[in-house]
């Protein structure tokens, strides 16, 4: 079975140096340990598409993949997320046997208040920088 959009996102991500000083190893898919400290990621395939044409399946196909940096800070956070883009945004090559190549859709900033000290942040509001990129893949062409 080839790699997952998502899984080529965070293997990358943990290749580049500059990423793992600043989160390490804390990227995690879909969601967070509660226990999970800031600065941390979450990786999220929000959806897929695969291309087709008249003939049947094209054999590629492109899906959505949310990244989204937590901090304590504004500054930490796009930070992280500026780590992440240089790691991420025009990477192009193979990941367990499918090609893929990565592009930064678009990036937001917000305050996420944590209420009963839910994700490590002792109860304080932290930052999140969501940033969307898209990842374009190759796939086999399943035969009828």
């Amino acid at each position: 079975m080839a790699i997952e959009p998502e899984d080529v996102i965070t293997q990358v991500a943990l290749a580049d140096a500059a990423v793992t000083a600043a989160i390490g190893a804390r990227i995690y898919p879909d969601m967070a340990p509660q226990s999970a400290e800031p600065p941390y990621v979450i990786v999220t395939r929000i959806d897929a598409v695969r291309e087709h044409a008249l003939s049947g399946a094209a054999g590629c196909g492109t899906a959505r993949v949310q990244v989204d940096v937590y901090d304590r800070s504004k500054t930490g956070a796009w930070a992280v997320a500026e780590a992440l883009r240089s790691a991420l945004f025009g990477w192009s090559g193979t990941r367990g046997g499918r090609r893929c190549s990565i592009l930064l859709e678009s990036d937001t900033s917000e305050i996420v208040p944590q209420p009963d000290g839910g994700s490590g942040a002792g109860g304080k509001a932290i930052r999140r920088v969501s940033q969307d990129y898209s990842v374009f893949f190759d796939e086999s062409v399943p035969t009828v």
